[in-house]
């Protein structure tokens, strides 16, 4: 090799160790950068130093039984090492970069260069004691009279565990709560507030606002479907329009209802209001035409009167029981149709029996099944009566005199001598409130409010109804 190529040779090998110097300590910053590592210094050519450490912890304010971590940023030039040392007051710091507190205050953590202990970056960090919690309330919005909603809560003492509400309604005659169950019973329309409040520190709490009303559900004779102010105060509320499905009937807690259309069972869930009201469930039967539908207490089946075609121009009137995803059909009782139409069959309060209407000679009589399987099948009273239902908390049983078209009450063991007129002429389709304290019915093109133990008039309204649910 001549002088003049060993001399271009050396010029090239110097250029290679300068870029490799130079590629060394750019790879130290990035590796900086990734912060939160101690390290041992590195043996570094002529001109290196550094220039700056800088901290960084996150989240800057914690409580007591948090953590941050911090990482940091180290600057320089030529090749240096990014390696820091962490130091902490108010709590210890790992070697990652993980702060935990041991006391309340403003907590210093400093990462120092361990290339040069005189390059270092602090930054503070807030600590604050524990402190007691509570969640959002959860539970209905829109309620109705007489009927009971549970509400809950989250609770957290300062240490994190979970602890008691107590509950508090700002109305208590429009809605009471119990204090430590958080089970709340409508009693008059209006709004409250309802107030969860922590046990362990009475200053956090949470609270829902509650309406309530007192809607009958009502098919219209157009076949609509409306809310109906038992008060009378509110205008109705269109809900469905005409022949979207007939004859409604509430579920227990009077947030959804079921009716029909032809052989299926439609569901929905109502805030009271059209566009709120919206459909949950459709249950098609595979049957002719279901013609009544109600819902169990617990609101996981519904029950059902359905025609069910036989042979030539014979057919049946069935009831049947299934659960809202229609997959569980069960026949209940089997009987000849006649003259005489069904009315819907309801559940018993306390779930364990059906009410139903049973046809025999022609006329109607009120009979009673057990609710799983149809078995211990008994008439309930001798008088013929057509339209009959449960009261709300199962005592009594509303009825109509199949052959004077009157409404009439009894106990709901059956008991011919507790049997009791409550409204006379022309009248049918008695249904009772929730707070078991009216029931409703249709007479000469209106709906009667009447008291449910004497009968007497309380509101009639204007409104010529086909079918009722209170």
């Amino acid at each position: 090799m001549s002088e003049i190529e060993q001399s271009r040779q050396i010029l090239v090998n110097a250029r290679r160790r300068s870029a490799h110097w130079v590629l060394a300590g750019t790879l130290a910053i990035v590796a900086g950068c990734g912060g939160g590592s101690s390290g041992g210094g590195n043996t570094n050519p002529p001109g290196s130093t550094i220039t700056s450490v800088t901290a960084i912890c996150s989240p800057a304010s914690i409580q007591t039984n948090q953590t941050s971590t911090c990482t940091v940023s180290v600057l320089g030039t030529g090749s240096y090492s990014p390696g820091v040392t962490w130091t902490a007051t108010g709590g210890t710091i790992t070697s990652a970069g993980v702060f935990t507190p041991s006391a309340t205050g403003t907590a210093t953590v400093t990462a120092t260069s361990t290339e040069d202990s005189t390059k270092f970056g602090s930054t503070g960090i807030t600590v604050t004691s524990l402190s007691a919690s509570i969640s959002t309330v959860t539970g209905v919005s829109s309620a109705q009279v007489g009927v009971k909603y549970t509400y809950s809560a989250t609770a957290k003492n300062a240490a994190g565990s979970s602890v008691s509400v107590s509950w508090y309604s700002s109305n208590s005659n429009v809605m009471t709560i119990d204090p430590t169950t958080g089970v709340a019973t409508g009693l008059g329309t209006g709004t409250t507030t309802i107030t969860a409040t922590n046990s362990a520190d009475t200053s956090k709490t949470a609270t829902a606002t509650v309406t309530v009303r007192d809607w009958i559900l009502d098919e219209d004779s157009s076949g609509g479907i409306n809310l109906l102010d038992a008060t009378g105060v509110n205008q109705p509320v269109p809900l469905l329009p005409a022949f979207t499905c007939q004859v409604p009937a509430f579920f227990a807690d009077r947030q959804s209802f079921a009716c029909s259309n032809g052989g299926e069972i439609l569901i929905y869930a109502t805030d009271g209001t059209a566009k709120g009201t919206v459909q949950k469930y459709a249950i098609n039967t595979g049957l002719y035409s279901v013609t009544d539908v109600s819902a169990s207490p617990d609101g996981t089946h519904v029950v059902y009167h359905a025609v069910v075609l036989g042979s030539g121009t014979s057919s049946y009137d069935n009831v049947y029981t299934n659960t809202l995803d229609g997959q569980n059909q069960q026949l209940l009782s089997s009987d000849l149709t006649s003259t005489v139409g069904p009315t819907t069959p309801w559940w018993s309060p306390d779930g364990t029996t059906i009410l139903w209407v049973r046809i025999e000679s022609g006329a109607p009589y009120v009979w009673t099944m057990k609710a799983t399987d149809g078995s211990n099948k008994a008439r309930l009273f001798n008088t013929p009566s057509a339209a009959s239902i449960w009261s709300a908390d199962g005592t009594k049983i509303f009825y109509d005199h199949f052959a004077d078209e009157e409404i009439w009450s009894r106990s709901a063991n059956g008991s011919d001598s507790s049997e009791k007129l409550l409204a006379g002429g022309k009248v049918g389709q008695p249904y009772p409130s929730a707070d078991n304290e009216r029931f409703a019915y249709w007479a000469n093109g209106s709906i009667v409010i009447a008291n449910a133990s004497t009968g007497g008039i309380i509101t009639t309204l204007p409104i010529n109804s086909d079918v009722l649910s209170w």
